[in-house]
C-alpha cells in the first residue's frame, strides 16, 4: 500500500472515530456507489461524499455536498486511482435526486443483530454499507470488509464482529481502524498475518 493510500486510510479513520455514528445514504450507479455521509462535515461546513467503483482494484472519489430542496448538490473534490494515486478535482457540482432516506430523514430501524455466519454470507457491498453505518469510512469500511472475509476467525473478524453486536466501545475501537483490519491489496491480503 503506498504512503499516499495509507495517510488517506488513517485520515479517514480518524475522521469517523471522531464524529460519532450516524445514518449514510446510498445512490446506486451502474459502475459504482455514492455514500452522501450526514455525520461528517467538510471544511465548507457542507457534508462529506464518498464515491466507490465497482471494478476490480477500486479506486473512487471523495467530495462533499448538500441539500437543496430535493435535490443533491455534489462537488467532487479528490479523485483516488486503483493505485492509490490522488488526483484534485475542480468540477462544478452535478445535481443528484435525493434519496428516499435522506428527504425522510427517518432513521432506519435498528439493523439485526449482525452473527459470524451472516457476517461472512452477505454480499462484500452489503457488508460495507453495514460497517459505514456505524460509523467506518467508506475506505476503511473495504479494508475490514476484506480482512474479515480472508481471515473469518482472525483479530479482525472478532473485533468486528464485537463492534456490529456490541456497543459503543466496541464500534469505537473498530472505527479507530487498527492494523490488524488493514488490507494490502497489492498481495491481496491482510497487512497483518492472522488479521
Amino acid at each position: 500500500m503506498t504512503t499516499l493510500r495509507k495517510l488517506i486510510a488513517l485520515g479517514l479513520g480518524l475522521l469517523a472515530a471522531s464524529t460519532g455514528f450516524a445514518r449514510s445514504h446510498y445512490i446506486e450507479r451502474p459502475d459504482g456507489q455514492i455514500i452522501l455521509q450526514d455525520h461528517a462535515k467538510c471544511s465548507d461546513g457542507r457534508f462529506e461524499a464518498t464515491y466507490v467503483e465497482r471494478r476490480s482494484g477500486g479506486g473512487g472519489m471523495f467530495g462533499c455536498w448538500e441539500l437543496a430542496g430535493r435535490v443533491v448538490l455534489l462537488q467532487w473534490t479528490l479523485s483516488i486511482g486503483p493505485t492509490g494515486s490522488a488526483l484534485r478535482l475542480s468540477r462544478p457540482a452535478e445535481q443528484l435526486d435525493a434519496p428516499t432516506s435522506l428527504l425522510d430523514l427517518v432513521q432506519a430501524p435498528p439493523a439485526a443483530p449482525v452473527d459470524s455466519e451472516r457476517m461472512l454470507n452477505m454480499p462484500l457491498s452489503e457488508f460495507r454499507n453495514t460497517l459505514v453505518d456505524v460509523g467506518l469510512c467508506s475506505a476503511c469500511a473495504d479494508h475490514v470488509g476484506r480482512t474479515v472475509r480472508h481471515s473469518p476467525k482472525g483479530r479482525c473478524a472478532q473485533l468486528t464482529l464485537a463492534a456490529l453486536s456490541g456497543g459503543q466501545p466496541e464500534r469505537d475501537a473498530l472505527a479507530a481502524f487498527p492494523k490488524t483490519c488493514h488490507w494490502d491489496y497489492d498481495k491481496k491480503a491482510p497487512v497483518v498475518a492472522g488479521g
